[in-house]
């Protein structure tokens, strides 16, 4: 799913969300549009990218934020357990252990058109509930060996437009060894992946043999 499209998206979230809050400001200074389900905030404090003062009970949340290069924290998101969907862009630059450890309802991590470099290997944790992960446009250069493990139940994982990313160097370990845990994978995007290394022309017929 390209940048365009994901905004698209977020644009009719926003709208349909309007209709609800036409007339209301929302009182959390970052944030266009909130209600107690629904908020889509632009930050730049990087001491608060994701705004503490959000409703514990927001279940859908897109962040803009756009201050100096941060690592996200479980703390920084970890006051919104009830969560469904987060989307998240900007200066993103490490999503640290644990970030997205306990929270049950969550089903959709999107984190797109980011400078996002590293995943730590438990970063997602053991979130059974997640059925979609789109970590698209990004500065990754490769899926690190642990990531994926603990999520069996995702759907569809989309890795595309990573630009820096190669699927098939040597000296990276094998992706398909790491999808071979998600047992629930429908669809994976990997299109348009390493622009900027042209040193990978094919990819061999066995490569996604172990999915």
């Amino acid at each position: 799913m390209t940048v365009r499209v994901l905004d698209m998206l977020r644009l009719v979230s926003l709208l349909i969300f309007t209709s609800f809050t036409l007339g209301k400001r929302c009182e959390i200074k970052q944030c266009t549009f909130c209600t107690v389900d629904f908020a889509d905030c632009t930050t730049y404090d990087p001491n608060n990218p994701i705004p503490s003062a959000l409703d514990a009970k927001t279940k859908e949340l897109y962040v803009y934020y756009y201050g100096p290069n941060i690592d996200l924290v479980k703390d920084k998101v970890s006051h919104l357990k009830a969560l469904t969907k987060i989307h998240l862009s900007g200066n993103l630059r490490t999503i640290k252990d644990d970030t997205f450890t306990d929270f049950p309802f969550l089903t959709s991590i999107t984190i797109y058109n980011s400078s996002l470099a590293r995943i730590e290997d438990y970063a997602f944790g053991s979130n059974s509930s997640l059925l979609n992960l789109n970590l698209s446009t990004s500065n990754l250069k490769y899926v690190p060996k642990n990531v994926f493990h603990s999520l069996p139940n995702v759907v569809t994982l989309d890795l595309s437009f990573s630009s820096h990313m190669t699927v098939c160097s040597s000296e990276i370990p094998s992706i398909s060894e790491e999808f071979r845990y998600m047992v629930a994978l429908r669809e994976l995007r990997l299109d348009n992946l390493g622009t900027y290394n042209r040193s990978c022309q094919y990819i061999s017929e066995n490569y996604f043999k172990p999915i």
